[in-house]
């Protein structure tokens, strides 16, 4: 049993020449991708329950995938975050919520 999660949102692209690779990186973990006729990955989608390690796969895939694609997740818990991918790598960004009613 691990930390389940569901993936809320995402714009995540591969293009063609790197399609191979990523497929590659991410064969064991329950991603399913979207290609568009070119080959090029245009969409993901979770269709798993729990994390494992992929936040370190796709930092290791993050070179192959274009900058500006995102993958937005929450936990069981309620925790938000979102992998932001951008000059090559893959940053885990956590969603920040706070009462905004100034006490403190």
């Amino acid at each position: 049993m691990g930390y389940c999660v569901q993936m809320t949102a995402s714009a995540f692209s591969v293009s063609t020449e790197n399609t191979g690779r990523v497929l590659a990186i991410m064969k064991k973990y329950p991603y399913r991708f979207e290609l568009d006729n070119d080959g090029n990955i245009s969409g993901i989608s979770f269709i798993g329950f729990c994390l494992s390690d992929e936040y370190s796969a796709f930092q290791k895939a993050a070179q192959y995938i274009l900058d500006g694609s995102y993958i937005e997740m929450r936990g069981e818990d309620g925790d938000r975050w979102k992998w932001v991918f951008q000059d090559g790598l893959c940053k885990n960004i956590s969603m920040k919520r706070y009462w905004n009613d100034h006490t403190g």
